[in-house]
């Protein structure tokens, strides 16, 4: 029995190895681009590393948290003391900036980076220790501090200055613990918080942080309730994170959003202690919970050719 060419089956058979070697041809070319598409844009990342380690990463506002060190006690005969430390949120938190941006250019890389004021306010209660057990007397008010974290302290401009209540106390670089780390820390002081202070009385505080951030810049809603608003002249902003702004207007001249995020909102309570790992699955629910705006490129020609060369 013969084959020939002009049976049915036959012809199916070569037109389907015909099909595929012409397939197989066409993707090699295509593989080629994508390799160089995958080159190009880990190149970019590369790039966009680069500039940020020089100028300034990723920015997210963390804080301010008041830290006040407290004796606990051992209930055996010993008596030892080991001191601990209780983390205060603001009651509300105010933050207004506006970004303005560059591009910098490197080879055929942009980089978007940007420069920022942002001027935070609100108020904190009186620390309380209720329901903790601790006594007055083993409270460390004259050890308090507060701290305001900063994600890339290159990117700092100078170290601002904290207005707290009458006072102006001088931020330095160093959180005095992980929680919140890297930042900015000044002492409170026994005078920080009143002693017979009534408990519905807050004490005000204010700054203005000048930083450099590429990218991107994020807030993390630390106060019972925060509100935020940011303004730009770039025209293609993203908003991301755990919560999208309640108002924006964007156009060709810009954006402004605003945001609005309560207590009530979050997943984090105003105050802990620094119990086994509670600081640090704090801290970390709380950053969990930043929000914010991405400066995107006008043009991603790397994801377009992706996507064209996947569809």
């Amino acid at each position: 029995m013969t084959t020939s060419i002009h049976n049915p089956s036959v012809r199916l058979v070569l037109k389907l190895f015909l099909i595929g070697g012409l397939a197989l041809v066409l993707w090699v070319p295509t593989l080629m681009v994508m390799i160089l598409v995958e080159e190009r844009s880990g190149r970019r990342d590369e790039v966009r590393a680069e500039v940020a380690a020089t100028w300034g990463a990723e920015q997210t506002l963390v804080g301010p948290v008041v830290t006040v060190p407290f004796r606990e006690r051992t209930a055996d005969e010993s008596g030892k003391e080991t001191v601990r430390y209780a983390r205060f949120l603001p009651e509300s938190l105010d933050v207004r900036g506006t970004l303005r941006p560059e591009i910098r250019n490197r080879s055929i890389y942009e980089v978007v980076v940007y420069t920022t004021e942002l001027a935070i306010q609100g108020a904190f209660a009186k620390p309380t220790f209720d329901g903790w057990g601790v006594a007055d007397e083993d409270i460390l008010w004259d050890r308090a501090t507060i701290a305001v974290g900063v994600g890339d302290l290159r990117g700092l401009a100078e170290l601002p200055e904290l207005h707290w209540g009458g006072r102006t106390l001088k931020l330095e670089a160093g959180s005095g613990s992980r929680t919140i780390s890297p930042g900015l820390v000044a002492s409170l002081g026994s005078n920080g918080f009143v002693s017979d202070a009534e408990p519905d009385a807050v004490v005000p505080f204010s700054a203005v942080i000048s930083v450099r951030g590429t990218g991107e810049l994020h807030i993390v809603p630390a106060g019972r309730e925060t509100r935020v608003e940011l303004h730009s002249t770039w025209p293609n902003p993203g908003f991301d994170g755990a919560f999208l702004p309640e108002t924006r207007e964007l156009g060709s001249d810009g954006f402004q959003a605003a945001w609005r995020v309560l207590q009530a909102n979050r997943s984090v309570a105003q105050r802990w202690r620094d119990v086994g790992d509670m600081d640090y699955s704090v801290v970390h629910s709380l950053r969990q919970e930043a929000f914010g705006v991405r400066l995107l490129p006008p043009v991603d020609g790397y994801q377009k050719t992706t996507r064209s060369l996947k569809y």
